[in-house]
Parts: C-alpha cells; structure tokens; sequence
C-alpha cells in the first residue's frame, strides 16, 4: 500500500511514538527532527507542523469508482424496474464519474 504525508500543525497535537519526523519550521524550512516522546528536539527554529504518514487509498478509490462506473446502467435499470426514479440516482454516478476523472487527471 502507498502512503502519504499529512501536515499537522505542533499547537494542535504531537506524534503519539518518539522517533525521526519531517518538520516544517515557522520559517518554512523542512527538516527531519527528532520527537522524545514529549518533545521535537533538535530544532533551532520553533517547528510548526510535523507530517504524519498516513495510508493513501487513492488507487482503491479508482478502483472503486472504475467498478461503480461501468455497473451504473444496470444499476439504474434495477432501480426502474424496482419503482424508483434512476433520475434520483443519476447524481451519485455522475459525482463519482467526476471524482474519477479529477484522480486519474492529478496523479
């Protein structure tokens, strides 16, 4: 699995285990710092944001998305068929056709 970094701003939480972090300094500088378990501690410049890898599922997404796509026309049949306007339903595909789009356009 890929992962990502987030930026978390100091003033609002730590990391939760001691070990080496990428930080942001207040001057915008990026470093790796060194988190005690209470503290960053080798910074001459007050650090103001630490970045937290965290699980990037953006190729599940597409994968997803991908899937949902190509069922929409059964999907919406099923609807019809069960009495339910498609119409009302129509909005969700489109939505997740645009949010694929947008992550197959970035990445």
């Amino acid at each position: 699995m890929k992962t990502k970094y987030i930026k978390v701003s100091v003033s609002d939480r730590l990391p939760e285990t001691a070990g080496n972090y990428y930080i942001i300094n207040s001057i915008g500088t990026k470093q790796i710092e060194y988190f005690n378990g209470r503290r960053l501690t080798e910074s001459f410049i007050e650090p103001e944001y630490w970045l937290q890898e965290v699980p990037d599922y953006e190729d599940e997404m597409k994968e997803m998305l991908d899937e949902l796509i190509h069922v929409k026309d059964d999907i919406l049949q099923a609807l019809d068929h069960a009495n339910n306007s498609a119409e009302d339903y129509q909005y969700l595909f489109d939505k997740a056709k645009s949010i694929l789009t947008k992550l197959k356009t970035e990445s």
